[in-house]
C-alpha cells in the first residue's frame, strides 16, 4: 500500500459546470457514493462511512488483506502516513511531504506520533467495520434437484 499503488488521480466533471481546479486532499472510494448522490440533489444516508469529497475532513483509512502480511492498514493524516501490518512486517511511518517515495521509515524516531496514529487507526477501524448479518438459527436444506445439478457440474460429490 505504498504511494505508487494508493495515489490514484480522481477526475470529477460536474454536469453543466465549467469550474476547473485541482484539489490535493485524499479521498476514498467510499466517498464517491455520497458525492454522486449530493451532486444529484439526493441526501446521502447517515449511516455510510464515506463523505462528500468537498467535505472530507477526517483522516483517510485504507485496508488490504494478503496471506503473507495479513490485514494491512494505512492511515493518512496530513502529510503523515502510518502503515500497520497484521503479521510478518514492522509498522511504518512516513512523512509524504519530505519523503514522497517512502524511503525513510520514521517509526522509531517519532514513536510518540506513531503511537497516537496507531490509536486513531484502531478507533477508526472499530467505527467502520461492516456490520455482519446474523445467520438464521436453522440452515435450510438444499433441494434434491439442486444437489443433483451441483453434482453433475462437479461442485459437490
Amino acid at each position: 500500500m505504498y504511494e505508487g499503488v494508493m495515489h490514484v488521480p480522481l477526475i470529477i466533471k460536474y454536469p453543466y459546470m465549467r469550474k476547473t481546479g485541482r484539489e490535493t486532499k485524499r479521498v476514498t472510494l467510499s466517498d464517491l457514493y455520497p458525492t454522486i448522490l449530493s451532486v444529484c440533489g439526493i441526501n446521502p444516508p447517515e449511516n455510510i462511512s464515506g463523505q462528500h469529497v468537498d467535505n472530507r475532513s477526517s483522516p483517510v483509512l485504507g485496508e488490504f488483506y494478503s496471506y503473507e502480511t495479513g490485514t494491512h492498514r494505512v492511515l493518512y493524516e496530513g502529510s503523515l502516513k502510518y502503515m500497520r501490518y497484521g503479521k510478518n512486517k514492522d509498522d511504518a511511518l512516513y512523512n509524504l511531504e519530505s519523503d514522497p517515495f517512502e524511503k525513510n521509515n520514521l517509526i522509531t524516531r517519532k514513536s510518540g506520533k506513531s503511537a497516537t496514529l496507531q490509536e486513531r487507526l484502531e478507533k477508526l477501524v472499530g467505527r467502520v467495520r461492516p456490520k455482519k448479518k446474523e445467520l438464521p438459527a436453522t440452515i435450510q436444506t438444499v433441494p434434491e434437484d439442486v444437489k443433483e445439478g451441483l453434482k453433475a457440474l462437479g461442485y459437490i460429490e
